[in-house]
């Protein structure tokens, strides 16, 4: 596995395997038919995950707006509103990656 940024290198697979844990089992708790004012045109996070040798790709791009957090699929005409607290559990697995 490997981390393109904040830095490049290799990533440690156990914090790794923790932090797609935490994404795989963050949940909608409600929808919005709009991006505008989901904190989105300024994301907080943006995950990117290549598989099958690089031949399929999911991407979520995550924003926030005060505290509520949101969540964007490219191909998704709306939002998903996430749980905050899910979030900066993902976050807190980002930054032990990230060292």
């Amino acid at each position: 596995m490997h981390r393109v940024s904040p830095v490049a290198g290799d990533v440690d697979k156990d914090k790794m395997d923790s932090l797609l844990s935490k994404l795989s089992n963050m949940r909608a708790a409600s929808f919005v038919d709009s991006t505008a004012k989901t904190g989105l045109d300024k994301p907080a996070l943006t995950v990117t995950a290549k598989f099958e040798e690089g031949k399929k790709e999911e991407k979520v791009t995550f924003g926030q707006n005060g505290s509520d957090v949101f969540a964007l699929r490219p191909s998704e005409p709306g939002a998903a509103k996430a749980d905050p607290a899910d979030f900066a559990d993902v976050g807190k697995s980002l930054d032990e990656i990230s060292k």
